[in-house]
């Protein structure tokens, strides 16, 4: 509180006159951003809005945000990182005091600063638990901005807006630029070898997280791998490396019996009942869960929240449901659908793989979008591997819509012809398509076409 003398010496030094328009407008910035979230909440999830008008109104202005004894988290990566967000949060949320987490997807700087907002008075954000779901080049525009993280989680780095990002080696030299600026602890996939351009020789402390497969030796990208779980990613080594080095500190792998799963660390193996078999089995979810895993026990080590019981809260954590695009499930016509969101090849991969196991015929929905929010490249459609899905499913139809279609058409015309799978695509716009719909169907969209699907699903139930 100053003193009246010290208030007239401020005013009398003309050089704080400067100081204190940065701190008027900076306070103007903020009362903005609060007002646009309370009014527009009533109408809109409001996730990203009072951010980008705040950031408008003081471009500074998340730099110039105090903030003090913050445990900082940013979880990036490919794909995971908001289901990987989602279980995190809900393990720690009644473990501090003050928990912070952009659980609507909002990954870009505009979405980080509207949760920091919400929590922030008088221009003070202090004494945070914050679990951050971070969108892959925002992260070194949040370190930019003073935004330094204590903990950084990445589950994976594949091909993905390539316009946006370049390619995953170069996307991989940036952020490990980056991440060497801070003293982050990194808590990263030891299964996907982009990532060792990050870890290797880097000097912050580097804990591994994997997934055990089954065994069977196959050689891909110039590696050897010991088991390849999907893409890329798998217990590898080089040509050059003797044998297989193992520096995972926590691996989960299924039981014998089926009915439980074990994290294997140094310290104990942690034993889970397997709730949900259907989400278990789904190769993803099972790096979500050791992700999700990995993290709360470092936090627990760390003294930053305490827990005696991990197994029981991570479990209850990751039984929760991820909305948001994450394998939603819906009626259509009377007949349970799923809605899922895929940004890139090995989305789109990993999601044929779960509707490969549907065991009567359906049709297949995929709207995609060409936007800046899903990467105006298109060209890793043609590298989706749909002549194995046609030939192991029960698909009978595939339906291109979206606001892409007519140029995903354009890219996939040679792959389906060379593969006889001509007969089996209907290219249509969102207009057109659901007059066709007569069977079972299964739902697949991209960033753009995510909410109108949605909506769809949500009229036609």
């Amino acid at each position: 509180m100053l003193t009246f003398t010290t208030l007239c010496a401020t005013i009398r030094n003309k050089d704080n006159w400067f100081q204190w328009g940065d701190i008027l407008k900076d306070t103007f910035a903020i009362i903005c951003g609060k007002l646009v979230y309370h009014l527009g909440k009533k109408f809109t999830p409001c996730s990203s809005l009072p951010g980008k008008i705040a950031l408008n109104l003081e471009r500074n202005l998340l730099k110039n945000i105090k903030k003090e004894n913050n445990t900082i988290i940013f979880i990036t990566g490919s794909n995971g990182k908001t289901s990987t967000t989602f279980y995190s949060y809900y393990a720690v949320k009644d473990l501090h005091n003050d928990v912070v987490s952009n659980l609507s997807g909002a990954n870009m700087i505009q979405g980080v600063l509207t949760e920091i907002l919400k929590k922030t008075e008088k221009n003070n954000f202090s004494n945070k638990l914050c679990v951050f779901e971070v969108d892959e080049l925002t992260l070194p525009l949040l370190i930019k901005n003073d935004l330094i993280p204590n903990y950084v989680v990445i589950t994976n780095l594949f091909d993905d807006q390539v316009d946006r990002f370049g390619s995953k080696e170069i996307l991989a030299k940036t952020l490990r630029e980056n991440l060497e600026k801070t003293d982050a602890k990194l808590i990263v996939n030891f299964d996907d070898p982009t990532l060792r351009i990050i870890t290797d020789g880097i000097k912050n402390e580097v804990i591994y997280f994997g997934v055990q497969g089954e065994e069977k030796e196959v050689e891909k990208d110039n590696l050897i791998f010991k088991y390849l779980n999907y893409s890329s990613v798998g217990f590898f080594k080089t040509k050059d490396d003797d044998e297989f080095v193992d520096l995972k500190s926590y691996t989960l792998r299924e039981c014998e019996n089926k009915k439980y799963c074990e994290v294997l660390s140094k310290e104990k193996n942690f034993k889970f009942e397997i709730k949900n078999k259907e989400k278990f089995d789904n190769i993803s979810n099972r790096y979500n869960y050791v992700t999700s895993f990995s993290l709360f026990m470092t936090l627990i080590k760390d003294g930053i929240v305490k827990c005696e019981n991990p197994e029981e809260k991570i479990l209850n954590a990751i039984s929760l449901e991820v909305r948001n695009g994450r394998m939603e499930d819906f009626k259509f016509f009377g007949k349970s659908t799923k809605l899922n969101l895929v940004k890139n090849k090995v989305s789109l991969e990993l999601s044929l793989m779960e509707y490969a196991k549907e065991t009567e015929k359906f049709d297949l929905v995929l709207a995609l979008g060409n936007t800046p929010g899903d990467g105006k490249d298109m060209n890793w459609i043609a590298k989706v591997d749909f002549k194995n899905f046609v030939d192991n499913s029960m698909v009978d139809m595939i339906f291109i819509t979206g606001n892409a279609f007519e140029i995903v058409k354009e890219k996939l015309e040679m792959y389906l012809e060379n593969n006889g799978l001509y007969e089996k695509f209907i290219f249509i716009s969102k207009d057109e398509f659901k007059e066709k719909l007569s069977k079972k169907t299964m739902f697949l969209a991209g960033i753009s076409e995510l909410n109108d699907m949605r909506n769809f699903l949500k009229n036609n139930n």
